[in-house]
């Protein structure tokens, strides 16, 4: 067995995959449970079948796409201006 790097923890109700499910491209990292976990799964073709059928669904599950992903993205611009703001104080501007 590798080694493994913690990411990110998810916890209760969070996304994991959510880019590759819009992108289609694979998956860039690997989920692992330290303990019992229920997990649902959506598979984009079938859910992009209900566009037709359930448009405030799809909706509502995309708008909860982009709000996982603009999480993401704020949590890893304020861990790089952290890092930044460690860098340039302990060790000067590279």
């Amino acid at each position: 067995m590798g080694d493994f790097a913690t990411t990110h923890v998810l916890r209760t109700g969070d996304l994991a995959g959510e880019l590759g499910f819009v992108s289609g491209l694979p998956h860039s990292t690997t989920l692992r449970s330290l303990g019992q976990t229920q997990i649902c799964t959506l598979e984009r073709e079938r859910f992009e079948t209900l566009l037709e059928t359930e448009p405030h669904l799809v909706y509502q599950v995309m708008r909860n796409i982009v709000r996982a992903t603009y999480d993401i993205l704020r949590r890893m611009n304020t861990e790089y201006v952290e890092l930044h703001k460690y860098v340039t104080r302990h060790h000067g501007i590279y």
